[in-house]
């Protein structure tokens, strides 16, 4: 149901472009809705543009880093997430795993709770010493997940599970915090890992890594 709503939303936008073509994460068109969704962010004019932009957007960026029947044997890749997000700028990954059960509470009726990378220099969120450029964040709606709502630092979005009742009210009734649990039991930790290491960042406080895979396709993390 998800991946035929998320094209419907991209035809919105594609007109005839998607009609025959891919719209997946990381394909030419997606890349295109991802340009289309921040140019129309703040026109106020462009706002139904932009909401079938990002939805659309997001909706592939959510198929693509979750597999719901993925329960087990991600260990390996837990192990290398658990061990990104222990360096300094970043969130614990229990850290992150509460936020996002914390926050669902949170969202009134439709909307996303994101995983963000900020950009910025020394922003503080949090009293710990070491600020850190990683933070969730809440969106009602089908709001951009581009810049934070309490700073308005601009951000990009890592993972991000969807709370429209689109994704879970045929399968969980009003058990919404059951269905987060399942998300984050089957979030593709592979697929992430590349967009926690990205090693292009900006940020002071955001280290440099990178991955490699052997021939059993296991990944590894170096500094």
């Amino acid at each position: 149901m998800l991946a035929v709503l998320q094209k419907q939303y991209a035809l919105k936008v594609l007109d005839g472009a998607a009609q025959s073509s891919k719209t997946d994460y990381g394909s030419g068109l997606c890349n295109q809705l991802f340009r289309i969704m921040c140019e129309t962010n703040a026109n106020p004019a462009s706002q139904v543009r932009s909401f079938y932009a990002t939805q659309a957007w997001s909706i592939a960026h959510f198929l693509h880093h979750f597999d719901p029947t993925l329960q087990s044997g991600q260990d390996h890749h837990i192990q290398l997430v658990q061990q990104l997000l222990s360096k300094p700028g970043m969130l614990l990954y229990d850290t992150v795993r509460q936020e996002f059960f914390k926050n669902e509470r949170h969202v009134i009726g439709a909307g996303w709770i994101w995983l963000v990378r900020l950009w910025h220099t020394g922003y503080r969120i949090s009293s710990t010493a070491t600020p850190s450029f990683l933070k969730i964040i809440r969106v009602q709606g089908a709001r951009p997940p581009i810049s934070c709502p309490e700073s308005g630092l601009s951000c990009t979005p890592l993972i991000g599970v969807d709370l429209w009742e689109h994704a879970w009210m045929s399968d969980y009734g009003v058990n919404r915090e059951g269905f987060v649990h399942d998300w984050w039991q089957g979030i593709r930790w592979d697929r992430v890992l590349p967009l926690l290491a990205a090693s292009n960042s900006s940020d002071s406080y955001a280290s440099s890594f990178y991955l490699r895979r052997d021939r059993n396709d296991q990944c590894h993390l170096y500094a």
